[in-house]
């Protein structure tokens, strides 16, 4: 042990040396060559929105067949998946075609937001539970990583409700927002 001077004049006390920080895991660092991929064809895009499946489990693959099967023949709508450790890992970022391509999301009801739209989901149901720390802590380093990306103009964080020309509840009511709004805004 180390000695240390005490906030009392005359007495010591004994501390021991904090541990050191665990490292930080990066979400980004498995696919950043994927994203990258696109950097020198990239759209200008306007806003970055966020969603959820809706469902316990899935994968970029899963909601690939499943939107190929409802006739979107660019496949999953969304651009990036991020996965909740049910049929990928938690906090797992999956690339999607439509960024690989850069092409429009399929992931809003208007056609001209979806051109200027990129879209993240996030796997599970958040109408009735909360997104597992992991998701929400990747979804803030893509995001970040993706303003890294195109700097001019800044791209807008929004989530599906905000944003939607129909209503709807998506992300879920459970989503953390404001904390989400809080780290990016």
């Amino acid at each position: 042990s180390t000695k240390a001077v005490s906030p009392t004049p005359g007495r010591t006390c004994k501390t021991t040396p904090a541990p050191p920080a665990p490292p930080k895991t990066s979400f980004v660092s498995p696919v950043r060559n994927q994203i990258d991929s696109a950097r020198d064809h990239m759209r200008d895009w306007e806003y970055i929105v966020v969603h959820h499946s809706g469902t316990g489990g899935g994968n970029a693959r899963i909601f690939d067949a499943y939107h190929k099967e409802r006739g979107m023949e660019n496949g999953m709508a969304y651009h990036f998946v991020i996965g909740n450790g049910s049929d990928s890992g938690d906090g797992q970022i999956e690339v999607g075609q439509r960024w690989i391509k850069q092409i429009q999301g399929g992931h809003l009801a208007s056609e001209s937001l979806n051109e200027i739209a990129i879209g993240i989901c996030l796997v599970g149901d958040f109408s009735h539970h909360q997104p597992d720390p992991r998701q929400t802590a990747a979804l803030i380093e893509l995001v970040q990583y993706l303003r890294q990306m195109q700097s001019s103009p800044r791209l807008k964080f929004r989530l599906h409700r905000e944003i939607n020309t129909k209503p709807t509840e998506c992300p879920g009511k459970l989503f953390p927002s404001a904390k989400i709004h809080e780290a990016l805004d």
